[in-house]
């Protein structure tokens, strides 16, 4: 499931990132920020998307301030993104940890029930 999740960011992300790929090489960031791209831009669209969008929200501001304001921007939208891919890992790691221990148990009892057959 996990697996479909990732592919998926992986598509959404390219499709975006050569979708922005004229607008932002020409440096149109008001045009990259008001660009109507669809629901599923993936991770990296939103993370691209909020920091735009402070760039927008700040340009009036110093050169410095509006440098700062984006890149905390990312860096949350980053973090965000991050924690929704994490989103259920944890038991896919259970689930990999212990399966080892439950093929040596079953190796096991089928030595076990052999030798007591023998007998």
């Amino acid at each position: 499931m996990r697996n479909v999740v990732f592919r998926s960011a992986r598509r959404h992300s390219r499709k975006f990132a050569s979708q922005m790929d004229t607008l932002l090489s020409r440096g149109d960031f008001d045009g990259a920020a008001s660009a109507k791209l669809g629901p599923d831009v993936g991770c990296l669209g939103r993370t691209i998307r909020a920091g735009l969008v402070a760039y927008r929200v700040a340009e009036e501001d110093s050169r410095d301030e509006v440098m700062e304001s984006v890149a905390r921007s990312l860096e949350r939208q980053a973090q965000r993104e991050v924690q929704s891919l994490k989103r259920g890992l944890s038991h896919l790691a259970t689930v990999a940890s212990t399966a080892p221990f439950v093929g040596l148990l079953g190796t096991t009892m089928g030595i076990v029930t052999a030798f007591q057959q023998m007998a």
